[in-house]
C-alpha cells in the first residue's frame, strides 16, 4: 500500500510525537513539517499524543509517528534493538509511518533521509540547500533501517561547522555548532596533542626534570616521561580535575605532543624495545591512567594517539576497555587507495600503514582514525583525493574502526580546494562508505554549481587524472611533476566557462571561489620575474579577503603569505614565518 502524503496544496497527514518527546524529537517534527510544506506546498501539522495526563489524543488521519512511546495503544512495536544508538528504523504501520531510533537523534537522522528520499532533499553547505517543489506526494510501502557505519563522524572544514549542515549531513562532530535541539556534540576535552596539559612544564620542569622526556641524555619538556609513576599520578589527577569540571563530556584526551622527542630513558626504552614500537610506553601510560580515573569515572573514554613515532602497534600489549587509539596516516599519499598500495608496493609507507591499521584493530576495542584531505602548506592548491577518498574509507570501516576524523581546512576563514565539496562527501561517506560515489559527486556540482557543474567535473576529472601515477601528500609543492601549465591552464578556462554559465549572482560567487585553486596554482608557478605578477597577487589578495578567506598556508598570517608569493616562487619559503596559535 502506497502513502499519498500530499496533493495540490493539500495534505490529511499529521506529525504526531509522543507526550514525553524531547527537544531533539520535537525539533525533528518541526523539521519535517517545514520542509514538507517547502517540498509540496501543504501543511502537515505538528502535535503530540497527550490528551490528558491519563490519555492519548485521537487520531484524524494518517500521521508520522516520531520516535518511542508514541501512540502506545495503536501496538506497533517497531523494533530497534538491532539498530545502533544513531542509527534509524522507517517502517509503514498500517496508514502510519513511523520513525523510530535507540536515540532522539536518529529519529532526527530518520527524518532527514526520509526527506533525502522521497522529497529531494539535500544540505549541501552551510548556505547552500536543495528541496524540490513537487505538489504530489507519494511514498511507497516503507520498510528501511540504517546504521552509521561509524560511531564518531568528525568533518573536519569550517563550513562542517554549522550545526544545520552538520545535522542534515549526520555529522556528530566534537567541533561542529551542533545545538541541543539538533542531537548535540560528541564532546573531546582537549581534544588533540595534550601531554604538557596534564603535567605543566611551568608549573613542574624546574623542580622535576624526571617527569619529562629524556632525549640523548637529557631530560626536556618535549613529551612526559610515561614510565615515572608520578607522571602518571599527577596525569590521573589532571584528568579528574577535567571531568568535574567538564560533567557533560565522556572522552578526555591524553595524547602525545607534535613532536618526534619522546622518553628514551632506561624504563621507557626498555618496554618500547621489547613491545617493538613507542607506541608501547604511550599505551602502557595511558592504561595506567585509565586503571585510576576509571575505577572512579567507569563511563570516561581516555584518547591518545598513534601518531608518527608511535603509529606502529606494540607486538603483544593491548590498550584499556576504556582508551581510544586513534591512528593517524600524516604520512601518507592520497593519490590512490591505500589498499592498493598495500597490494602494488608493499615496502611503501602506505602499505606499511595498511599493516599497522590492521594490528591496531587487534589491540583495541576504540580504534578510530585520524585522515587528511588538504595540502597544508597551500591551503588553495587542488587536492584531488577522489580516486582514494571512498577505498579509503570502506577500509577503514572494514579493519573495525570506529570513529573517524578527517582534517580539511579548519581555518577562521574556510575555503580550500573545493572545501565544500570535500567537506559533503566526507559527511556521506562516513555516515555509508558504499554510496554511489560518481552520483554523489555530480548530484552536488549540479546542485551547487547549477549550469557550471559539467565545467567544475571536468577540471576535477583532469587533475584526478594527473596524480594516478603520482604520490600526492598534504605537503606537495606547486612545482610537483604532475602540475603543468597546461593542465592549469585549462582548468582555468574551465572555470571561466561554468563563470559565462551561473545562472545567479550566488552561483557566479561559488565558482568564482572554486576557481581561486586554479588561479592560485598559477600565480605561485610564474617566474619572479614576469612583468605585474606583483600587481596579480595584489588583485588576488583583495579577493580572498573579500570571501573572508584567512590563511593560505596552515597558521600563517594572510598578510605575510601574499608578500611571500610576491618573493618566492612555488610559494616555498617559510623562513621568518608569521605563525598564528589558535586552538583547534
Amino acid at each position: 500500500m502506497s502513502h499519498l502524503i500530499a496533493e495540490g496544496g493539500r495534505s490529511d497527514w499529521y506529525i504526531t510525537a509522543g507526550r514525553n518527546a524531547d527537544e531533539v524529537v520535537r525539533y525533528a517534527a518541526e523539521q519535517l513539517n517545514m520542509l514538507l510544506y517547502r517540498a509540496t506546498g501543504a501543511l502537515v501539522p505538528y502535535h503530540s499524543d497527550i490528551k490528558s495526563r491519563s490519555s492519548v489524543s485521537n487520531k484524524h488521519g494518517p500521521e508520522f509517528l516520531l520516535g518511542p512511546g508514541v501512540r502506545p495503544n495503536l501496538g506497533y512495536n517497531v523494533p530497534t534493538e538491532d539498530l545502533e544508538p544513531e542509527g534509524f528504523r522507517i517502517r509503514s504501520c498500517g496508514e502510519d509511518i513511523v520513525i523510530v531510533s535507540p536515540t532522539s537523534r536518529g529519529v532526527l537522522y530518520g527524518v532527514y533521509a526520509f526527506l533525502e528520499r522521497f522529497c529531494g532533499y539535500r544540505r549541501f553547505s552551510s548556505k547552500v540547500e536543495r528541496l524540490p517543489f513537487n505538489p504530489k506526494l507519494e511514498v511507497p510501502e516503507l520498510d528501511i533501517a540504517e546504521n552509521p557505519a561509524f560511531e564518531c563522524r568528525d568533518v573536519y572544514w569550517r563550513d562542517a561547522f554549522d550545526g544545520k549542515f552538520a545535522s542534515a549531513n549526520r555529522i556528530n562532530s566534537g567541533k561542529a555548532d551542533i545545538s541541543l535541539k539538533q542531537g548535540g556534540m560528541v564532546r573531546f576535552f582537549n581534544f588533540h596533542h595534550a601531554m604538557l596539559d596534564l603535567v605543566p612544564e611551568l608549573e613542574y620542569f624546574a623542580d622535576h626534570p624526571e617527569y619529562y622526556a629524556e632525549v640523548d641524555g637529557v631530560r626536556k619538556p618535549t613529551q612526559l616521561c610515561l614510565s615515572n609513576q608520578e607522571v602518571i599520578r599527577l596525569s590521573a589527577e589532571k584528568v579528574k580535575s577535567w571531568i568535574a569540571a567538564n560533567p557533560d563530556c565522556k572522552v578526555f584526551s591524553i595524547a602525545q605532543n607534535d613532536n618526534r622527542e619522546y622518553c628514551r630513558c632506561e624504563k621507557c626504552r626498555a618496554l618500547d624495545e621489547a613491545e617493538g614500537s613507542p607506541a608501547a610506553s604511550v599505551i602502557a601510560f595511558s592504561n595506567a591512567v585509565a586503571e585510576e580515573v576509571c575505577a572512579e569515572y567507569p563511563d570516561i573514554l581516555l584518547h591518545t594517539f598513534a601518531y608518527q613515532y608511535s603509529r606502529k602497534a606494540p607486538k603483544n600489549l593491548c590498550a584499556h576497555d576504556n582508551v581510544i587509539v586513534r591512528l593517524c596516516d600524516i604520512e601518507c599519499s592520497f593519490s590512490r587507495p591505500l589498499s592498493r598500495y598495500a597490494e602494488n608496493q608493499p615496502d611503501s609507507t602506505e602499505a606499511k600503514f595498511v599493516e599497522d591499521l590492521r594490528n591496531w584493530s587487534e589491540k583495541t576495542k576504540h580504534l578510530y582514525v585520524w585522515d587528511y584531505c588538504t595540502n597544508f602548506s597551500h591551503y588553495l592548491a587542488p587536492f584531488p583525493n577522489l580516486a582514494s577518498l571512498q577505498e579509503n574509507i570502506r577500509l577503514f570501516r572494514d579493519c573495525g574502526v570506529k570513529g573517524i576524523f578527517t582534517e580539511g581546512n579548519f581555518s577562521h576563514g574556510g575555503n580550500g580546494a573545493m572545501a565544500e565539496l570535500q567537506a559533503y562527501l566526507q559527511a556521506r561517506l562516513f555516515w555509508n562508505p558504499d554510496i554511489d560515489l560518481d552520483l554523489t559527486i555530480n548530484d552536488f556540482l549540479a546542485g551547487y554549481f547549477g549550469a557550471g557543474a559539467p565545467y567544475i567535473r571536468r577540471a576535477l576529472d583532469l587533475w584526478q587524472d594527473a596524480v594516478k601515477d603520482a604520490d600526492m601528500r598534504i605537503y606537495y609543492r606547486p612545482d610537483a611533476a604532475f602540475i603543468t601549465d597546461e593542465l592549469v591552464e585549462e582548468s582555468l578556462r574551465l572555470c571561466d566557462l561554468a563563470l559565462a554559465a551561473a545562472e545567479t549572482p550566488e552561483i557566479y560567487e561559488r565558482v568564482d571561489r572554486a576557481r581561486l585553486s586554479y588561479e592560485y596554482i598559477y600565480l605561485v608557478r610564474l617566474p619572479l620575474e614576469t612583468e605585474g605578477r606583483s600587481l596579480l597577487i595584489d588583485g588576488f589578495g583583495r579577493r580572498l579577503k573579500a570571501y573572508r578567506i584567512t590563511e593560505v598556508s596552515e597558521r600563517a598570517h594572510l598578510e605575510w603569505s601574499l608578500e611571500k608569493m610576491k618573493t618566492s616562487r612555488y610559494n616555498i619559503d617559510n623562513s621568518g614565518r608569521d605563525s598564528i596559535y589558535y586552538r583547534m
